[in-house]
């Protein structure tokens, strides 16, 4: 990751695909997680919503990402499971969900207190949603990122079933 021409980070895969969670971008892949003290995995069909909107509170930016996914439970080792019950695939939603935010988590707090870049492509929001703002402040955009609430909410709606473990 490149900074002002300076490098700042070099990011891992993990950190790459949090950051493509982080924008929407996932265009597919497989959550692997764990339920019940058993491997599970869902892979990503499509993505069927993204919407990201911006909040000022004075010169305090807030950013809401709202990004919604199909799935396929490809695999689940949990020898108690019924996949064709409606409460168990919400379960298995859950999980996922869990999984992805919690990696999300981790790659906004290295953006905003490791690296302090806006790497992300967060501004064009801002640009777009608060031009005033953005003029005024676009020269200082690490900082206000650095110090923004960034709100993650990620929705997996299991609509197939893969393989099964149990």
């Amino acid at each position: 990751m490149i900074n002002n021409s300076k490098l700042v980070a070099v990011m891992n895969d993990e950190d790459i695909a949090a950051l493509n969670w982080l924008n929407g971008e996932v265009k597919g892949g497989v959550i692997e997680a764990v339920q019940h003290g058993e491997p599970l995995s869902v892979e990503i069909i499509n993505r069927i919503r993204r919407k990201i909107t911006t909040e000022l509170n004075g010169d305090h930016l807030t950013i809401n990402i709202e990004v919604g996914y199909t799935g396929r439970l490809s695999e689940d080792w949990y020898g108690k499971e019924n996949s064709f019950e409606k409460a168990y695939l919400k379960e298995i939603e859950h999980i996922a969900e869990a999984k992805v935010k919690k990696d999300v988590k981790k790659i906004v707090y290295k953006l905003q207190h490791e690296y302090k870049t806006g790497v992300a492509g967060l501004y064009r929001y801002v640009e777009n949603q608060h031009p005033k703002f953005w003029e005024k402040n676009k020269q200082k955009w690490d900082e206000i990122l650095s110090n923004a609430d960034i709100n993650y909410d990620v929705n997996i709606r299991v609509i197939d079933i893969g393989s099964k473990g149990g």
